[in-house]
């Protein structure tokens, strides 16, 4: 999912609450109605909206006799990371999970890239400055990949030990 989909996704209040409401426990339609203070057919036209996004989605729990209870919940873990700098503006989202790839080096490429930056302030020609900027820039964004990598691993471990206290919370 595009950062700017979330973004707009949770632009409007009502949505924002029902996925709030979500990430306490799973609801039925009727109870995020009725929490909300809303009729039912507003809460589906958020809902659908929110789980065509990919945000939530549905499944149904058959408890006796009847129809089965369908009920809403957060269908996975995203993060949100807006990057505004007098130069750019940078949306992305990403999901939270488990990383893969985890460096032991990341102290030591900071200190390379900061050594790095020193040497480009005494770089006198524009050729080479862009050469090295360039480079640094390049270097710079593999190590924020990464960090980025770590940081959405440590929200995922985070996640799980929560998931784990709800089941005692229930």
């Amino acid at each position: 999912m595009k950062g700017e989909d979330l973004i707009e996704a949770l632009s409007g209040e009502t949505k924002r609450k029902v996925v709030s409401l979500l990430t306490r426990k799973p609801l039925t339609l009727k109870e995020i109605a009725e929490i909300l203070g809303i009729t039912p057919p507003a809460a589906l036209k958020h809902v659908r909206e929110l789980e065509s996004l990919g945000i939530i989605e549905s499944y149904s729990v058959n408890r006796g006799p009847g129809r089965p209870r369908k009920y809403y919940r957060i269908s996975r873990s995203l993060r949100l990371v807006i990057t505004l700098t007098e130069d750019s503006l940078q949306i992305k989202s990403m999901e939270i999970e488990p990383s893969t790839i985890l460096s032991t080096d990341i102290k030591e490429r900071l200190e390379e890239i900061k050594k790095r930056l020193e040497v480009l302030g005494e770089v006198t020609s524009f050729s080479e400055t862009i050469t090295h900027s360039s480079c640094l820039i390049q270097d710079i964004d593999n190590l924020l990949q990464e960090l980025e990598g770590v940081e959405s691993h440590l929200i995922w471990i985070r996640e799980e030990i929560l998931r784990h206290l709800r089941r005692f919370s229930l």
